[in-house]
């Protein structure tokens, strides 16, 4: 939970090292209770920014009866409800949050979500963004990277025929482990 407090800089609190029972008093619990209020008042605040930005584009985008009915061809051309379903994660019996590793990871709406900086490449499937070397690129461009290296790695092994010579030898390299293994005993 310590990682999450820590994860809004906006918003403090100083007894992060009170959280564990031999510390636990009232004082503790009044200031939990006071930064979880303003946790939510921040996140109810860019929540709601978000909705009056985008009804602010869709009241731009309806003024006319034309660009009404340009809105709807574009949504009807462009909209797929299960594709949607599946990079929102749209699932009942999925939970919101899940907890693991000590911390809390949203399940729902990954897609809006980018990947972590702890990581070389690795992030959930449909990020928008992937961490290389430190630095975000588009999603996209790392996958076609990725296939193509993989594609000439794959190709200069069929070329020299590596997996025939790496499986004659591979009896030899199974033999000198178990005589590694005997010997350890």
């Amino acid at each position: 939970i310590g990682e999450e407090i820590k994860s809004i800089p906006e918003i403090s609190f100083t007894s992060l090292d009170k959280l564990n029972a031999g510390n636990f008093n009232e004082n503790v619990v009044k200031e939990l209770r006071d930064y979880l209020g303003k946790v939510k008042k921040y996140y109810s605040d860019r929540y709601d920014n978000a909705v009056k930005s985008k009804d602010d584009w869709m009241a731009k985008f309806q003024q006319s009866e034309n660009s009404k009915a340009e809105y709807q061809n574009l949504l009807s051309a462009n909209q797929n409800k299960k594709m949607e379903e599946l990079v929102k994660n749209v699932t009942s019996d999925l939970e919101p949050i899940e907890q693991e590793d000590g911390k809390l990871i949203a399940t729902s709406d990954p897609i809006f979500r980018d990947g972590t900086n702890e990581h070389f490449i690795r992030s959930h499937i449909f990020a928008p963004t992937k961490n290389v070397f430190g630095k975000q690129y588009p999603t996209f461009w790392v996958n076609i990277i990725v296939i193509w290296a993989m594609s000439l790695l794959l190709f200069i092994t069929l070329y020299y025929d590596v997996l025939r010579k790496l499986l004659r030898y591979f009896p030899a390299i199974i033999n000198r482990l178990k005589l590694i293994g005997k010997k350890k005993r």
